[in-house]
């Protein structure tokens, strides 16, 4: 009787340790006084397995970690810059996202919380990239109009290319901005 006991003491103590270490969030890195942690990666990995419709395994923690530290150095640039969003835009944005990508998957309120943040962070910096660079955006009418003689684009579509055109420039813009930016956070990794 008292053998039972002891087992059940035993059995209860390991399940109870193990669920503490289950739930224990650690920091794994930190990009200025915000902080990536254990619990983030554990979202990040779950939306992008749900995205590129593949499992994330361990060995692609490492890169996930440095786009998360590439996001929060966005999140808080546009921080900074006071960079306000639409919020109606916002939940128009996630609703397609949510529509094209999840439709079959349950999200739980953490996920969908991690899910608007990052979308709000994209459109955030995105807003930040046209606004300093408006004036570097323009395209040269006569490229286009030969790109699309070239391209043999129908004029209905000349709209189209001309946005995809625009967005090849701001890319461009915004990882050059962004290399410029990331050289002013201090970045520490934990391991």
């Amino acid at each position: 009787m008292f053998f039972r006991f002891l087992v059940s003491i035993i059995l209860l103590l390991v399940i109870f340790n193990t669920k503490i270490d289950a739930l224990e969030i650690k920091v794994l890195a930190t990009v200025d006084q915000e902080s990536i942690s254990n619990y983030d990666l554990k979202l990040e990995k779950k939306i992008l397995e749900i995205l590129n419709k593949r499992k994330i395994f361990k060995k692609d923690e490492n890169i996930i970690l440095q786009r998360m530290i590439n996001e929060k150095i966005k999140y808080i640039e546009t921080k900074v810059k006071k960079i306000q969003i639409n919020n109606e835009n916002l939940e128009k944005r996630l609703t397609i996202v949510k529509n094209q990508n999840f439709q079959n998957q349950k999200l739980t309120k953490n996920e969908k919380n991690y899910l608007k943040e990052k979308i709000a962070t994209e459109m955030k910096w995105n807003r930040l990239i046209l606004i300093n660079y408006k004036n570097k955006i323009s395209i040269n009418v006569n490229e286009v109009n030969e790109l699309i003689k070239k391209n043999q684009i129908k004029e209905n579509q000349k709209e189209k290319f001309i946005l995809m055109e625009k967005n090849k420039k701001l890319n461009i813009l915004s990882k050059t901005h962004f290399n410029e930016v990331k050289n002013k956070y201090y970045i520490k990794i934990y391991q």
